[in-house]
């Protein structure tokens, strides 16, 4: 089981604590200093609350404690509207698999206050669970398959490198606008299926990730796509983009500009959801993941229980891995959020 103490958790909330004394944004302004202090604190206490839990009773405190850490966004960035009133999503379908809990916004309240602060989509429709939980990078790999979903994706960005001169120094290449990468996590096996019908594969695909969109697949049509393998082993695909000029910083902007950066660097690229042009921001999807888990527990406990049972239920440890993947994601995203570098 995931410790609240660790490392990770306790440099995350002393940056967290640290912000109370001086709130951001427009967090220190009149009634707002109070609130964003309080909402912080009650926060902090939830989070231990249910890092001293076991699996069965953790969705309780732990959507509450979002839920308050959403306040303090809210007193802190909103200009207007920072009073967070209602739930302001709804979830259906708590007597079936886990996975298939659909959640949808209700037009106002808490989620789709939050998520219009952040400038991220919301869910104007429904959405499985299993699909909130895929799109997040935290718990893609532990997610089964037969949980559904397109996958969150890690992208590698590429550096092109030459000598300057004869014997000099190692400098980055200008003279290329190609900006690439790889691409890791694609469920499908491209190197099984017929070189004609690789680059169709690819498209289909990534039709779910608009931010993808442009992408160019190396080498002439008749020619396989090309894969590697990162030092762990997780097999990729090489794709590269048009950049908007041929320094390292047009390429890099260019393979930015389509990720979400993560606490520990890495780069990923999530699918829309809902009929969304762009992905929900990470804390959204996590609000989602959280009310989910939370509902089911309080609604249907003994459905929740038998859903944690390892010995009988094959998506118990997908549903361990959720909760302690976002004992130590929520906070970092709060933190990212109100204190973005």
């Amino acid at each position: 089981m995931l410790r609240f103490d660790s490392t990770t958790a306790r440099a995350t909330w002393r940056q967290l604590r640290a912000l109370r004394a001086r709130p951001p944004g427009v967090g220190g302004l009149g009634e707002r200093t109070e609130t964003f202090s309080a909402a912080l604190e009650q926060c902090e206490q939830l989070f231990e609350a249910a890092a001293s839990v076991g699996y069965e009773a953790r969705p309780l405190p732990l959507f509450y404690a979002l839920s308050q850490g959403g306040r303090a966004v809210a007193a802190a960035i909103a200009l207007d509207d920072w009073v967070l009133r209602g739930h302001g999503i709804g979830a259906s379908n708590l007597d079936g698999v886990p996975w298939d809990i659909e959640l949808k916004d209700q037009k106002q309240g808490a989620f789709k206050r939050v998520a219009d602060i952040l400038k991220s989509p919301s869910l104007p429709t429904e959405v499985r669970l299993g699909d909130l939980c895929a799109s997040l990078p935290e718990v893609v790999g532990s997610m089964p398959i037969s949980a559904g979903g397109a996958p969150a994706l890690r992208i590698a960005r590429e550096r092109y490198q030459l000598a300057e001169t004869f014997g000099g120094p190692v400098v980055d290449s200008t003279s290329t606008s190609v900006a690439g990468a790889m691409v890791y996590g694609l469920r499908r096996e491209f190197g099984v299926l017929p070189v004609s019908e690789q680059r169709d594969a690819l498209q289909a695909d990534l039709a779910d990730y608009p931010t993808m969109i442009g992408f160019e697949v190396p080498g002439a049509d008749d020619r396989p796509v090309t894969i590697g393998f990162d030092e762990a082993g997780v097999k990729g695909v090489r794709l590269m983009w048009q950049a908007d000029g041929t320094f390292d910083y047009h390429r890099r902007e260019r393979i930015m500009r389509m990720c979400q950066l993560r606490a520990n660097g890495e780069c990923w690229v999530s699918p829309a959801l809902a009929g969304n042009d762009r992905p929900l921001h990470p804390l959204v999807a996590c609000w989602a993941v959280l009310f989910a888990t939370s509902m089911l527990a309080r609604y249907e406990p003994a459905s929740w229980l038998r859903s944690l049972r390892i010995d009988q239920n094959d998506d118990a440890v997908a549903l361990e891995a959720v909760l302690d993947e976002a004992m130590v994601a929520v906070p970092q995203l709060l933190l990212h959020v109100l204190q973005p570098e």
